[in-house]
């Protein structure tokens, strides 16, 4: 991954952030609103609603305030260094004679415009500390299927 598209990450999960602090923001101010004037069954259930989407947009910031960590640390540790072995944060493209992925290898996958594979998941395990131009066989329940590095960055 180019360090223009890593940047470019960092800067959409900021953005992304800083619109859900605000609607976190409204939902709490719409929240003592409500506390305030609401004694009907309404406004009891008005003021809950609110609170269970107050809780969904906090679950999510917390997500994104991962990722952004994550994505920080991994350019962070790239700085001024070319992986020679598969690692946390490269850019990784297997290929075999029927097909052929391209994705950055995480720690945890996140929901994302690129694709992610995990250290944990198979073929992040098979990949994992590998380098260019080696073999690796990712095992799986429906069998094994072979890839060769093809490019790493």
């Amino acid at each position: 991954m180019t360090k223009k598209r890593k940047c470019k990450n960092i800067k959409n999960l900021e953005k992304r952030l800083i619109c859900l602090k605000e609607k976190y923001d409204q939902l709490t101010n719409q929240l003592e609103e409500t506390r305030k004037s609401s004694t009907s069954d309404e406004g009891v259930l008005e003021y809950h609603q609110l609170v269970s989407e107050r809780d969904l947009i906090e679950k999510h910031m917390m997500n994104l305030e991962q990722q952004l960590i994550n994505e920080e640390k991994m350019q962070n540790n790239n700085k001024g260094k070319k992986s020679t072995k598969a690692e946390i944060g490269s850019e990784i493209i297997l290929t075999n004679s029927k097909s052929k992925i391209h994705f950055r290898l995480v720690e945890q996958a996140t929901s994302s415009e690129e694709t992610q594979i995990s250290v944990d998941s198979p073929i992040g395990k098979a990949v994992l500390g590998k380098r260019v131009g080696e073999q690796i066989i990712v095992k799986t329940p429906k069998g094994e299927t072979h890839y060769t590095i093809k490019s790493l960055e």
